[in-house]
């Protein structure tokens, strides 16, 4: 099952933007696997809170000794030997020029609302989005203000 686990093995290929879950962060998406990293070469950035995780090969998330693996292919899915690659699809995104208005859903006390932004540029290598505070956000947050002004401070679902 996930005995002599070696997550950068499994996840090297895997695109960046690939959902996984972990008990420490929820769902979290690749964003890179890279053994110069030292001892938690996988970098994960969570849904929920936009941090970067950081993962040991075995999917620990500390040094300790006899920790298990918290990072898996998914919430219901926790045997990597039963995870497939997913195909990756060419990236088709939102275009923005840089310094455009935007707006952003952004999380407060009281849920979502959208909040102006000014665009920066989009991270081909991340399929990320860059705003000029230098803020990451998700495709699905981010469109355009122009004809979108109604939405300024209002309740983003």
């Amino acid at each position: 099952m996930n005995e002599n686990l070696n997550l950068v093995e499994i996840l090297k290929n895997v695109p960046i933007g690939t959902k996984l879950y972990s008990p420490v962060c929820g769902v979290c998406e690749l964003f890179n696997v890279n053994v110069d990293f030292g001892a938690f070469p996988i970098i994960c950035i969570g849904i929920d809170d936009g941090l970067e995780w950081h993962f040991k090969a075995n999917g620990a998330f500390t040094n300790n000794t006899g920790v298990e693996c918290l990072l898996f292919p998914s919430r219901e899915n926790r045997d990597w030997s039963t995870f497939n690659i997913p195909i990756n699809v060419p990236n088709e995104h939102k275009q923005f020029e840089p310094f455009q208005k935007v707006l952003i859903r952004t999380w407060t006390e009281g849920g979502y609302i959208w909040v102006a932004a000014e665009y920066s540029n989009y991270d081909e290598i991340h399929n990320k989005h860059y705003l000029t505070s230098g803020l990451i956000t998700k495709e699905e947050d981010i469109i355009p203000y122009e004809g979108n002004e109604d939405r300024l401070g209002k309740t983003a679902e």
